[in-house]
């Protein structure tokens, strides 16, 4: 018995009422509640709402456990992201960056490249970021937002060594190809994530 979509509604509200912000684990919850309690109907003959109730009774709990909205959980979004650059595209893509940024910084000099590049991420990421805000309108990502603020405090460490790693021409090239190789990859990483998202879910609401 397939559940309606106000059914899919009900329960996510109820998961949004519960503290579950981030709108992809939220889903990935309602996907899991919505198989059972559809399994539920059809085995016990139950309607939605008495299903619901009798499955969340047992699995509350459990349930909650999953709910990642609180403390420093950086672990399963850490290995996402390193997971995501070893993609073969990625990887080449890190290859090209560190050519042209040994390129750059032979032909122009430390100076003239290596110390804007930092600076020129950082108001870029810092856009992007508000971007994301405006365009999501609160609907936080689990996987986005953690990589999102490690990177942002990445990159503001960084800053306050510059001066040390843009000293000569070797680190200064491996200092500013992995600044932006890590920002240009979380940003494919950023709407790889929407785009997953999308495909995964859109049954829930079809």
């Amino acid at each position: 018995m397939k559940l309606s979509k106000e059914n899919i509604q009900s329960i996510d509200n109820y998961l949004k009422h519960e503290g579950f912000i981030y709108v992809d684990i939220r889903m990935e919850m309602v996907d899991h509640i919505a198989n059972a309690v559809e399994g539920k109907m059809e085995v016990e003959s139950l309607n939605f709402y008495d299903a619901f109730k009798s499955y969340m009774i047992s699995n509350k709990k459990e349930i909650m456990k999953q709910n990642k909205e609180h403390g420093f959980y950086f672990k399963e979004p850490i290995l996402n992201f390193i997971k995501f650059c070893f993609n073969p595209f990625i990887f080449l893509m890190g290859v090209l960056i560190f050519f042209s940024m040994n390129f750059l910084l032979t032909k122009f000099g430390i100076q003239n490249i290596g110390n804007s590049i930092l600076w020129v991420v950082l108001v870029i990421y810092l856009v992007f970021g508000f971007w994301h805000f405006l365009l999501t309108r609160k609907k936080t990502y689990f996987y986005v937002e953690k990589n999102f603020w490690i990177l942002f405090l990445f990159f503001h460490i960084t800053n306050l060594f510059k001066s040390n790693f843009n000293s000569n021409l070797q680190s200064a090239i491996i200092f500013n190809s992995l600044t932006l190789f890590l920002f240009l990859t979380f940003i494919l990483f950023y709407f790889s994530e929407r785009r997953k998202f999308r495909i995964n879910y859109k049954h829930l609401f079809e």
